[in-house]
């Protein structure tokens, strides 16, 4: 039987950096297959809310979906994506997830996966990282990054909501009409939706605010973070968005999935939100990569020039293994 837990625990005791994080369960606790969802820059968990009503209808899943520090009323803050990932592990130790986890990350949050995937490599059964942070100079400042920045700054409600929702979301899934309000488009109801609902939702503190923005600024992967995951041969599957203007989709590629080296990795026709802008064919990746159903890894990984860079690696691994 199906049952929802909501629970607010401390963590991080033993590294000094102590907090109190929230966190919701759903799902039995025999359930075969076990998710965390992680979240990313300011988000809640409760941003994971289609993947929520999609998996709590599945018994063989049990999720958990999370606030990071600082988030709703998650306590303190953090500084780095190492400290972020050790609060997930302090989590996950709670849970009693001990191993054969499944890990399921968005934007900074798919950065945070990364992390944990180095820290406890041998408890991972599989990860799905999305769009994941790269740094903010990776190799530029992409559009998207700088409309992000930049809508910090503006005043006037229209137009900082606007520049902040473009930057994460398809100029296609944006213009399109509203599900709830056919005679708007959908950035028109996100914007209206966020004016009206403004003072009903929490902020995050100026430290908060300051310390993800640190974080975005400084996040750096070194070619060792990498490497332990291929060390560990943990089932990495990255996905992207072609139409993503905040991770663009060729710097997804050459910093992220060529030297992480996975052919797992599969693009959709959306933004940067891609488990908001297709949900359904968000959802049921998760489901089969984790499962091992129905996958296809040709149809995940099709991009010629990619493909010559992996048979290159092969080729480089032969030869120094003789």
């Amino acid at each position: 039987m199906e049952y929802k837990k909501k629970e607010t625990i401390t963590i991080g005791k033993k590294r000094g950096r102590e907090a109190k994080i929230n966190y919701d369960l759903y799902g039995d606790d025999n359930a075969p297959f076990k998710i965390l969802f992680v979240m990313g820059f300011l988000q809640s968990g409760e941003a994971w809310k289609l993947q929520i009503d999609y998996f709590r209808k599945n018994k063989d899943f049990q999720i958990c979906v999370y606030d990071n520090r600082g988030i709703n009323n998650s306590t303190s803050f953090s500084l780095s994506l190492k400290e972020m990932a050790f609060d997930a592990v302090d989590l996950l130790d709670h849970l009693n997830w001990k191993n054969n986890i499944n890990i399921c990350g968005a934007s900074l949050g798919g950065s945070i996966v990364t992390h944990i995937c180095n820290i406890i490599p041998d408890r991972i059964n599989s990860a799905i990282i999305s769009a994941p942070h790269i740094g903010l100079f990776s190799p530029f400042i992409s559009l998207g990054k700088k409309k992000f920045c930049k809508s910090f700054f503006i005043k006037n409600d229209r137009e900082k909501y606007y520049t902040l929702i473009s930057s994460i979301f398809s100029d296609e899934h944006l213009n399109s009409p509203s599900v709830s309000e056919p005679n708007k488009t959908k950035v028109q109801a996100m914007i209206d939706r966020a004016i009206k609902n403004k003072d009903k939702t929490p902020n995050p503190s100026i430290i908060t605010l300051f310390s993800h923005l640190y974080i975005y600024i400084s996040t750096k992967f070194t070619n060792k973070d990498f490497n332990n995951i291929r060390k560990n041969n943990i089932n990495v599957l990255v996905l992207g968005g072609e139409k993503d203007v905040l991770i663009p989709l060729n710097c997804l590629k050459k910093d992220f999935v060529e030297r992480l080296q996975t052919k797992n990795f599969k693009i959709f026709k959306t933004g940067h939100c891609i488990n908001l802008e297709k949900p359904k064919d968000f959802n049921e990746t998760i489901s089969d990569h984790i499962t091992k159903k129905n996958l296809n890894l040709q149809h995940y990984y099709n991009d010629t020039n990619s493909k010559r860079y992996f048979n290159f690696l092969s080729i480089k691994r032969f030869l120094k293994f003789k």
